[in-house]
């Protein structure tokens, strides 16, 4: 009798990878087609926190990222933590995690990647670090996983058996706070819409505007994650930044790396600026085709492409400068974050009119089709 096996359907998707935080779920999310509205609709927003110690204290003194939480994950997905408590008493580790993958839901398992070979950690040092588990070849005794390998790439990947075990069990037994050690594995599983998931234009268009404005409602902002270390709200309101103030944080970090100043910013803020951009660019897109609003939109389209190619330059440099230590270079990177933000400002304020008017008129009835369903 062969043994079990069993593969989900994902997407290994490429529109949001910095974070795995992120690029995981949404590997789930994308698998199905009909969720993609929900996508388009989402990833609008940013946040920076310029406070210190945010991820096991050795953090630089900037965090940049979507203002995204389990909540809104949670909108198409169910999403279930098992923590280290309800974990402890589990004798069939193997077991488990297969039973589940043949329940249907993938899992997002945090394991330590010394004991995972085409990972970067492999036998040189312990890092625990979550890998998406959505499947497994029951005769090569395999599971199919998605990460970054050893060249730094979001790829799919296969772990053997006692490989993951021996990643889990060590994963396990690390002594550490951070939410990566303390909840070990996340259960995935979409939800059963029978249709797709209905676009909100006017939500999107108030992300937007909340974007270009520099606002947003921490409160509602989805759950968001960073909150899991700040000390008290009044903490947070001084530390958080919202939409397009997040480029006050940026520049003035980048600066600091001008000046020859260690620290500050990493190439993660970065290259997520980039995914921004171009996150932005496709979702303008997708609402120009939805509603038929090339005459208003295909201009402003096509510059916010130009403006994905001016981080797409500046995340190349950021890399460059590192490597070379220069200064110069990490100037060039600041003048392409300045020279984008000056146009993005006014470019997206136009389109929030003309989108706030296309809604209210030619697009109107579409709208309400939408926000009936």
């Amino acid at each position: 009798m062969p043994a079990r096996s069993k593969e989900l359907k994902i997407k290994l998707q490429n529109d949001v990878n910095v974070y795995l935080h992120h690029s995981l779920p949404l590997c789930v999310i994308l698998g199905e087609e009909r969720f993609s509205p929900w996508f388009y609709q989402h990833f609008v927003q940013l946040i920076s926190d310029s406070g210190e110690s945010i991820f096991r204290g050795r953090w630089p003194s900037i965090w940049v990222d979507f203002l995204e939480g389990d909540d809104s994950y949670r909108e198409v997905i169910d999403d279930v933590y098992l923590d280290r408590s309800v974990l402890k008493g589990q004798s069939d580790v193997l077991g488990m995690l297969v039973d589940c993958l043949e329940r249907g839901h993938c899992l997002i398992v945090s394991l330590d990647e010394h004991y995972l070979p085409k990972k970067a950690s492999y036998k040189t040092r312990h890092y625990i670090h979550p890998t998406l588990i959505y499947g497994h070849d029951g005769d090569a005794r395999q599971f199919l996983a998605v990460g970054f390998d050893d060249q730094r790439v979001f790829s799919a990947l296969r772990f053997g058996y006692d490989e993951v075990l021996a990643g889990y069990a060590s994963a396990f037994d690390a002594d550490e706070k951070s939410m990566d050690y303390q909840q070990l594995i996340r259960l995935l599983k979409p939800r059963p819409f029978s249709r797709d998931y209905p676009f909100s234009a006017r939500r999107f268009l108030a992300q937007l505007k909340g974007y270009v404005s520099s606002s947003a409602d921490f409160f509602s902002a989805g759950g968001y994650r960073v909150s899991r270390d700040l000390l008290s709200i009044a903490t947070e309101a001084e530390r958080l930044r919202f939409g397009l103030s997040v480029y006050d944080d940026v520049e003035r970090c980048l600066e600091k790396r001008v000046r020859g100043e260690e620290g500050g910013i990493t190439y993660h803020s970065i290259h997520l600026l980039h995914e921004h951009k171009r996150g932005l660019h496709e979702r303008l897109r997708y609402v120009m085709g939805r509603y038929g609003l090339a005459d208003e939109l295909a201009g402003p389209v096509e510059r916010l492409k130009q403006l994905t190619g001016y981080f797409y330059a500046a995340r190349l440099k950021f890399l460059k400068a590192e490597a070379e230590r220069s200064s110069a270079l990490m100037g060039q990177v600041l003048a392409h974050v300045r020279e984008a933000r000056a146009q993005e400002e006014p470019l997206l304020r136009g389109v929030c009119e003309q989108l706030e008017a296309a809604f209210e008129g030619k697009a109107s009835e579409a709208v309400a089709r939408d926000a009936a369903a």
